[in-house]
C-alpha cells in the first residue's frame, strides 16, 4: 500500500477498445515492493484501477483500490455504494467498507461518470484455533515438556489474513482449557489470555488438550467488532 509509482514489477497485457467496459475482469500483477503479493488490475482506455483481490471482497473489511491515469492532467475520483467509503490524500485511492452481498464502484473523470463496476462480497471463512509452542505452530500435538503454549484465534485464509491483517483480529469473551486422559476430564482451566502455561495441568503422554473459544468476534480495521460463531473448539494430543 505504499507509492503508487512504485507499484507494479510485471504486467500482463490484455486487450482493450475505446469503450470503458463495467466488467470486473481482472488480470494479475506482481507487486514490485511486495514481490511475493500480486494485485488485481483493471486496465482501462484512460486508467489502470488496482485492488489486491479481483472479486469476493470481504464484508466489513477495508479494500483499498488505487487508481494511475494515463494522463496525469485528468481528474479522477472514486466512490461506492452499499458501503463505507474512507478517501485518502495519497494519490487516487480509498478503502472501501462493503456491508452488503455486492456493491459497485464508480469512477468519475473530469467529474464526469467514466465507469460503474459491480463486485460481489464474502463473509471472511470461519476463524480457526492455532496454539503456537516456541513460536511455532502446533499440528496435532503438544510436548507435556513444554512451559507455555500461545492460543491463538485465526482466519484460515492465508490471502486474505495477509491481505487484510487488521481485518483479520478475532477476539473471545473466554478460553477454557479441558486435559482428558483416558477419556475423562481431570483438570479444567478458563482464561481470556492467550498463553497458557501448561505446568497447570500436569501433563503426561497421551493426554488430550481440549480448546474451546466462546462467542468468538471480528474485529476490523476500525476496531468495528462483528459476531463470528458462539464456540470454537481444538483438539490436541499431548506427545512427548
Amino acid at each position: 500500500m505504499n507509492k503508487l509509482l512504485a507499484l507494479l514489477a510485471i504486467t500482463f497485457s490484455i486487450s482493450c477498445t475505446g469503450q470503458n467496459k463495467p466488467e470486473a475482469k481482472a488480470d494479475i500483477v506482481t507487486l514490485a515492493h511486495s514481490p511475493l503479493d500480486t494485485a488485481a488490475s483493471f486496465l482501462r482506455k484512460d486508467y489502470t484501477l488496482y485492488s489486491y483481490i479481483p472479486d469476493k471482497f470481504p464484508r466489513n473489511g477495508g479494500t483499498e483500490f488505487w487508481l494511475v491515469p494515463k494522463d496525469s492532467t485528468d481528474k479522477f475520483t472514486i466512490n461506492a455504494s452499499n458501503s463505507m467509503v474512507i478517501k485518502s490524500t495519497e494519490g487516487i485511492r480509498v478503502c472501501v467498507v462493503p456491508a452488503d452481498d455486492n456493491f459497485k464502484l464508480s469512477i468519475f473523470k473530469n467529474d464526469l461518470l467514466a465507469e460503474e463496476i459491480s463486485f460481489n462480497v464474502i463473509d471472511f471463512e470461519e476463524p480457526k484455533i492455532s496454539v503456537y509452542s516456541e513460536q511455532e505452530l502446533a499440528k496435532n500435538s503438544l510436548s507435556h515438556k513444554k512451559d507455555s503454549v500461545l492460543i491463538k484465534i485465526e482466519q484460515p485464509n492465508l490471502k486474505y489474513k495477509r491481505v487484510y491483517p487488521k481485518d483479520c483480529r478475532y477476539t473471545s469473551d473466554s478460553l477454557v482449557i479441558s486435559v482428558v486422559r483416558d477419556g475423562k476430564t481431570i483438570g479444567k482451566f478458563t482464561t481470556k489470555e492467550g498463553k497458557v502455561s501448561l505446568l497447570n495441568f500436569n501433563l503426561q503422554k497421551n493426554d488430550s488438550f481440549h480448546i474451546e473459544a466462546f462467542n468468538v468476534q471480528r474485529k476490523n480495521f476500525i476496531n468495528q467488532l462483528f459476531p463470528v460463531v458462539h464456540k470454537l473448539e481444538a483438539d490436541y494430543q499431548i506427545s512427548q
